[in-house]
């Protein structure tokens, strides 16, 4: 959750935050198809926000959002690999 005292200046731009995530997201479709798909809850995780008709990324909680997200799809995979 985005907690009032977090400051503006960690607030990324959508293309910072894929270009130090490129092994994560390898094209630039790829961070737009996944924001698509997760939006609400990226946005209720205080993960991405919305300034002047703009989304923005808060590195960290985008960050803690994926890892949580990729332990969820883990648990729930019948197989390992």
């Amino acid at each position: 959750m985005l907690h009032i005292d977090t400051p503006l200046s960690t607030l990324a731009s959508l293309a910072e935050y894929r270009e130090t995530r490129r092994h994560l997201f390898p094209s630039d479709s790829s961070l737009d198809w996944y924001i698509r798909q997760h939006r609400a809850q990226l946005v209720e995780s205080g993960a991405l926000v919305k300034h002047l008709n703009q989304w923005h990324a808060l590195p960290q909680e985008f960050d803690r959002y994926l890892l949580e997200a990729g332990k969820r799809a883990a648990a729930s995979s019948k197989g390992l690999l």
